[in-house]
C-alpha cells in the first residue's frame, strides 16, 4: 500500500504540474488577445481621425469652390459687358442700298435692337445713367481700369482652366482616397477576424478540453481516496478487535456473559477467521486498485497538502498484513 501510495502522490503532482503548464498557456493566450485588441483600437483611432481630416478637407474644398464658382460667374458677367462695350457704334443710312431688300434683314435689325436695349438696361443699373453721351465719358474716365479689369479677365480665364483642372484632380485624389481607405478597413477587419481564428478560439478549445480532463480525473481521484480511507478504516477496527481478542481485553461491545469469550480454542479460531478474512479483503481491494489504475488513460498525482495524517484519520496509524500480531 505505501508502493501504491507514493506512486498514487507523484501522479497527482504530474498532473498539478500539467494543469499550472496550461494556466500559464492560457494567461499567454489572453495576453496577446489584449495586445492585437489594443493595436486594434490604435488603428481604429487613427481611421477616426483620418476620416474626420478628410471630412474637414471635403468642407473647406467645398467652400473654396462655391467662391470659385461665383468668381467665375462675376467674371463671366463682366466679360459680357467688354464685348458688348467694345462693339462699334456706327450709323447705317436709312434708306436701303440698291439691290436689297429691307424685309430680309428686318427680322435681324430687330434682333439687335432687342440685344442693345437689353445692354442698356444692364448700363442704367449699373451705372444709374440713360443718356449715352454720359455713359460714353464715365467710360473715358474709368478706361484705364476697365483695361485692367480685361487683363485681369484674361488671366482669371486662364486661372480658372487651371483651376477646374486642380478641381478635377482634386476629386479624382478624394475618390482614389476613399477607395484606398476602404480597402485598408477592408483588410484590418479581415485580419483581425484571422487573428480571433488564430489565436484566442484554438487556445480557448484546448484550455477548455484540459481543464474538463482535469476536472474528471480530479473527480476519479477523489473517488479512489475515499475508497481506500474506507478500506484503511475497516483494517484498522479489525486490527483493534485482534489486539483486544489476543490480550484478552473485554470489548464493551461484546457480551461479557458469554462463556465461550475466555475459551483458549475459540479465540484462536476467531484469530484465525479475523486474519483470513481481512487477508481476503486485501486482496480483493489490491486488485480494484490495480485493475483501475491500469484503465485509466492519464496519470493522475496527489496534491502535495495531502500527508500521512490525511489518510490514516482518528490518530491511527495505517499498517499493512504484516504488521498483524502472529498466532501461537
Amino acid at each position: 500500500m505505501y508502493v501504491e501510495r507514493d506512486q498514487f502522490i507523484k501522479n497527482w503532482k504530474k498532473l498539478q504540474n500539467d494543469l499550472e503548464e496550461v494556466s500559464q498557456k492560457r494567461k499567454k493566450a489572453v495576453t496577446e488577445s489584449l495586445k492585437v485588441h489594443d493595436e486594434r483600437e490604435k488603428l481604429q483611432k487613427k481611421v477616426r481621425v483620418v476620416s474626420a481630416k478628410s471630412a474637414q478637407d471635403a468642407d473647406s474644398f467645398d467652400a473654396e469652390v462655391k467662391e470659385r464658382q461665383r468668381m467665375n460667374n462675376y467674371i463671366d458677367r463682366l466679360n459680357t459687358f467688354m464685348r458688348m462695350k467694345l462693339k462699334n457704334r456706327h450709323r447705317k443710312s436709312a434708306l436701303p442700298k440698291k439691290g436689297e431688300d429691307p424685309g430680309l434683314q428686318l427680322e435681324t435689325h430687330l434682333n439687335q435692337i432687342e440685344i442693345y436695349e437689353e445692354a442698356f438696361n444692364k448700363l442704367y443699373q449699373i451705372l444709374g445713367v440713360k443718356d449715352v453721351s454720359q455713359i460714353i465719358v464715365k467710360f473715358k474716365a474709368n478706361e484705364e481700369e476697365i483695361h485692367r479689369s480685361v487683363e485681369y479677365i484674361n488671366a482669371n480665364n486662364a486661372d480658372r482652366s487651371q483651376l477646374k483642372e486642380e478641381i478635377d484632380d482634386l476629386k479624382n485624389q478624394k475618390l482614389h482616397t476613399l477607395t484606398y481607405r476602404k480597402t485598408n478597413d477592408d483588410k484590418f477587419r479581415q485580419q483581425i477576424l484571422e487573428l480571433d481564428a488564430c489565436l484566442i478560439l484554438p487556445y480557448t478549445n484546448c484550455i477548455s478540453g484540459e481543464y474538463s480532463y482535469a476536472n474528471s480525473e480530479k473527480l476519479a481521484l477523489s473517488k479512489s481516496v475515499r475508497s481506500t480511507k474506507r478500506i484503511v478504516k475497516l483494517v484498522l477496527a479489525e486490527i483493534k478487535k485482534l489486539a483486544l481478542m489476543v490480550h484478552c481485553i473485554p470489548d464493551a461491545e461484546e457480551n461479557m456473559d458469554s462463556s465461550m469469550f475466555f475459551s483458549v480454542d475459540n479465540i484462536m479460531i476467531a484469530i484465525e477467521d479475523r486474519i483470513g478474512y481481512l487477508h481476503n479483503i486485501y486482496k480483493s481491494q489490491k486488485c480494484k486498485l490495480s485493475d483501475k489504475v491500469q484503465s485509466e488513460e492519464a496519470i493522475i498525482k496527489l496534491p502535495d497538502s495531502l500527508s500521512d495524517s490525511a489518510i490514516s484519520e482518528d490518530g491511527l496509524t495505517t499498517r499493512s498484513i504484516e504488521d498483524l500480531p502472529s498466532v501461537g
